[in-house]
């Protein structure tokens, strides 16, 4: 059986120790509330944080190397857009030359119309393909980021029936380079820059999960514990009033 201490009143101290802790636990479980997170500080959780951070570092490496795909994705867009301009420009350039070259008759007038014609169509084809930019990038002079080197169309001429002939079989070569540029540009886009970035963004998401199932707080546990850490305080306070009042009637019975 224990005995009655005036000097020394061990229930009280016992019942202030435990409010104490109880008030820490509370300001913990109310700091992860607040911030959302289980591990604000290392001594949290120290392996924890580590391996949270190192986390924290690949997935922001990952949504760098996905925003530099998303440009490459837009400049081959871009330079698919210059490229159907300048092949349907050649495809119009082709009708022009054919019909020109296969002409029973063409006096001296009718060339020089033809000839104006198709060279004006070739200084746009030459302009699009060295003005052609993304950002501050050449899409097509061969520069360090462009999409292809392509070398300027030379001029129709029209002087003879032979020089109408080759003027075609120009015509269709730099059809056929452009071509070859666009297919192999597209495939690009479609097959390797595309998948590349499903790759990576589904990386991310499963690092996000993974980051999120160690740093992020549960929030309805948290609640549940704070509930009752608010109770265990309040009963705690009540047993320290009641302590009290045990010690003042005993010395209240001394003192009578």
């Amino acid at each position: 059986m224990t005995g009655l201490s005036i000097n020394t009143n061990l229930g009280t101290l016992n019942t202030v120790r435990n409010l104490s802790t109880m008030h820490r636990s509370m300001r913990k479980t109310m700091e992860k509330l607040s911030s959302g997170e289980r591990i604000n500080r290392a001594s949290d959780d120290p392996a924890g944080l580590v391996i949270s951070e190192q986390m924290r570092a690949q997935i922001g490496s990952i949504a760098k190397e996905i925003t530099n795909l998303d440009l490459v994705l837009a400049k081959n867009k871009t330079a698919d857009s210059h490229l159907m301009q300048m092949e349907n420009t050649l495809i119009d350039m082709r009708e022009v030359a054919v019909a020109a070259s296969s002409t029973g008759y063409v006096d001296e007038e009718m060339t020089q119309a033809y000839e104006s014609v198709l060279n004006d169509s070739v200084k746009s084809v030459n302009r699009m393909a060295e003005e052609a930019s993304f950002g501050n990038s050449g899409l097509f002079d061969g520069s360090e980021g462009s999409v292809a080197d392509l070398k300027e169309l030379s001029t129709i001429d029209f002087s003879d029936p032979e020089q109408a002939q080759n003027a075609v079989g120009k015509i269709d070569e730099k059809l056929a380079e452009l071509q070859n540029v666009h297919g192999e540009l597209r495939a690009k886009s479609a097959y390797e820059v595309r998948a590349m970035r499903e790759n990576l963004a589904v990386t991310q998401q499963n690092l996000a999960e993974s980051e999120s199932m160690i740093r992020d707080a549960d929030m309805a546990k948290l609640q549940t514990e704070l509930v009752s850490q608010k109770l265990k305080v309040n009963i705690g306070t009540a047993l320290l009033a009641q302590g009290n009042l045990m010690s003042k009637s005993v010395l209240g019975l001394i003192q009578g």
